[in-house]
């Protein structure tokens, strides 16, 4: 399994903060548009973190029971670690 990224990478939040000078860009359809897309996209991801973690917490369950924890003792089955995110902010 690939490796995520545990921080939100800062270049995405600082333009964001640029646009709160330039009312007039906020007030922009274009603008409007992306932040309906980044809302969108910020409840897919919270959506499909709670999905992971609750399919996670019943396979560790699962594999912690007899009589599949003989099975995955067998097969080399391992806990898997919960999907946590953490956000940085540079100091201004």
């Amino acid at each position: 399994m690939t490796s995520l990224p545990k921080e939100v990478p800062t270049s995405f939040i600082d333009p964001l903060l640029v646009v709160e000078n330039y009312p007039h860009l906020k007030a922009s359809e274009n603008y409007q548009s992306l932040m309906r897309s980044l809302v969108d996209t910020e409840e897919r991801i919270a959506y499909s973190r709670t999905f992971y973690n609750r399919n996670t917490r019943k396979y560790n369950a699962l594999i912690a029971q007899f009589p599949f924890i003989i099975i995955a003792q067998l097969l080399g089955f391992k806990p898997m670690e919960f999907l946590t995110f953490q956000t940085s902010r540079s100091p201004s």
